[in-house]
């Protein structure tokens, strides 16, 4: 068994907060001038890293994007599921991680940016807690990511993984 505490990814105020824009804001946007370091949120293996300019197309709505998955096939000792934890850091000016990497909590994963469709600079952040392993391929729901009535709820406020516990069985090193 593992523990994960997941931690804020960057060090700015929230510009506009989950489950706003009708509730379809699927994230928290944090404040961050362009070029600040965005930090991983715990330990995990990234599994997409794609590099998207800033565009008007919905399908890369959000432009540059890093996604970590944190605790492959997990077990969740009060909901008796499996669990698979993922965040996603979009907009991002630059990535310093591809996909394959293996990034330790608080390692700096790239920069805030405004790519995408983005009116300004700041850091996009989810946590998605799925109870099955997701597909990250470009044909997967807008920008490559499951979303709308297709993702079952995984999509959940980040403030309530931030200095919380989250147990689970098979944790990455």
């Amino acid at each position: 068994m593992g523990d994960l505490y997941f931690e804020r990814p960057v060090n700015y105020p929230v510009s506009d907060p989950y489950g706003s824009r009708g509730g379809t804001h699927y994230g928290i946007d944090y404040a961050a001038p362009k070029g600040s370091s965005v930090r991983a949120s715990e330990r995990g293996i990234v599994v997409r890293a794609a590099d998207h300019p800033k565009t008007e197309t919905r399908r890369r709505a959000y432009g540059n994007v890093i996604v970590i998955y944190h605790n492959p096939e997990k077990l969740s000792l009060n909901e008796k599921k499996k669990r698979h934890i993922y965040t996603l850091y979009a907009h991002l000016d630059r990535m310093s991680v591809r996909a394959g990497d293996i990034v330790k909590k608080g390692e700096t994963i790239g920069a805030s940016g405004n790519t995408g469709m983005s009116t300004g600079p700041h850091l996009h952040f989810e946590v998605i807690d799925a109870g099955r392993e997701l597909g990250w391929s470009s044909s997967t729901g807008a920008m490559g990511v499951p979303g709308g009535s297709e993702d079952g709820g995984y999509r959940k406020d980040p403030e309530g993984y931030f200095g919380w516990r989250n147990t689970v069985e098979g944790t990455l090193p």
